[in-house]
């Protein structure tokens, strides 16, 4: 479980990383893939604390799909 919240957070931050470098459609991917990433961790884990305690860690990562898809129309 850790090392895929690594793995989500590195995701994340290359997307954050690939936006500032005018490069929406890797972000994009970058995003979806951290996203995905947090979906998957959120099925693994027991119980709905736990689960609701990591997305209260990562809203970040849903809201940066969410403005670069808006930003894109």
């Amino acid at each position: 479980v850790q090392n895929e919240h690594a793995a989500v957070l590195l995701r994340y931050r290359a997307g954050t990383a690939l936006e500032q470098l005018g490069r929406p459609d890797e972000a994009h991917a970058a995003f979806a893939a951290a996203v995905d990433g947090l979906e998957r961790l959120r099925s693994a884990l027991a119980t709905d604390e736990t689960k609701l305690g990591l997305l209260g860690t990562t809203p970040q990562i849903y809201e940066a799909l969410v403005l670069l898809c808006l930003e894109r129309g």
